[in-house]
């Protein structure tokens, strides 16, 4: 099967040569969040980026996957565009052998949205948790073409948020 009808296939999959380190790959996915445009992008990011079971604080506050979905669909009504500015982004893996495969991410970052009329900016500092994702199936390996593909089954499993907001 070739790699582009295995991906769509199985779209929550990513095929990719040499994965991201954790860092690199949370700021990919957070970006994909904070500028996907229309409730079934914000889907397609979140489902790329959360595991079905992960555990969702902000500012203290328990939220289900359901409702985190939903607080982003919301935020796409009357929204022009928007972008992520980051300060900070550091990681610790699991192991430090397979600094890839797992480990802690701590981000500190602005999320700016454009409407017609104010800014509205998100000031967050978000401690997640990466973890391989055992409701993930493991397909078989992958060669093409003489490279070996690394299929990501990498997904967050806790964030923990602390959000401020300001309105221009």
């Amino acid at each position: 099967m070739a790699i582009t009808a295995l991906a769509q296939a199985v779209p929550e999959m990513e095929l990719r040569a040499v994965p991201p380190d954790l860092a690199s790959w949370t700021e990919e996915r957070t970006n994909a969040l904070v500028s996907a445009e229309t409730n079934a992008s914000v889907q397609n990011a979140v489902d790329a980026f959360f595991s079905k079971n992960i555990s969702i604080y902000v500012n203290g506050e328990s939220f289900t996957r359901s409702d985190f979905v939903r607080d982003l669909q919301l935020s796409l009504i009357g929204r022009i565009s928007s972008d992520a500015i980051y300060y900070s982004i550091i990681q610790v893996p699991t192991d430090p052998k397979d600094p890839v495969t797992a480990g802690w991410v701590g981000a500190f970052f602005n999320s700016r949205a454009y409407y017609s009329n104010r800014t509205q900016t998100h000031n967050i500092s978000e401690n997640i948790l990466i973890q391989q994702d055992p409701s993930i199936p493991v397909p078989s390996p992958i060669d093409h073409d003489e490279i070996r593909v690394y299929f990501d089954r990498r997904r967050v499993m806790s964030i923990n948020r602390v959000v401020t907001q300001d309105v221009v």
